[in-house]
């Protein structure tokens, strides 16, 4: 069997709001090491509280709401990648994800966030996603642009 750290033991049950939660702590530790090394800054971006209405505010469900101190309604606002920062002096962004079975579908990515990553990637900074195969516990890196071509390309529904 493939050395499996503690951090991801018991992983399959973990409930599904928790998902995705052991990969981006693996990546988050790495990115420490590689700041204390002086090779890259990198840092997971949370999701955001931006002002709506208050019509807008009631329809949504508790966990994506809150309110400012003086009574103003927040929505939460999901970011365009989990991760940003630099290497060396170039920029980097990505999204982590992750999947347990043959193939990731497609759909797993959001068309806001592959869009994003294509854009950075094109201006000249390094962007794309960071794939955890968990059936064999492998990580890969595929870029936004290579990626762009897939998503958009029609012919596939997943990568395996």
């Amino acid at each position: 069997m493939p050395f499996q750290p503690a951090l991801i033991r018991g992983f399959a049950k973990e409930s599904h709001a928790n998902r995705g939660q052991a990969f981006e702590a693996m990546l988050i530790r790495t990115h420490q090491f590689y700041e204390r090394q002086g090779f890259a800054s990198i840092e997971k971006l949370p999701n955001a509280f931006v002002f709506c209405n208050e019509i807008e505010w009631h329809r949504l469900p508790d966990a994506s709401k809150a309110r400012t101190a003086d009574g103003k309604p927040l929505k939460r606002e999901r970011t365009d990648c989990d991760f940003k920062g630099h290497v060396r002096g170039t920029g980097i962004a990505f999204d982590a994800k992750e999947f347990a079975g043959p193939s990731i579908p497609l759909a797993n990515f959001k068309p806001h966030q592959v869009h994003r990553l294509y854009m950075f990637a094109r201006t000249g900074g390094t962007a794309g996603f960071m794939i955890w195969a968990k059936r064999i516990d492998s990580v890969f890196w595929i870029d936004a642009i290579t990626f762009d071509r897939v998503y958009h390309g029609g012919a596939q529904k997943s990568l395996s």
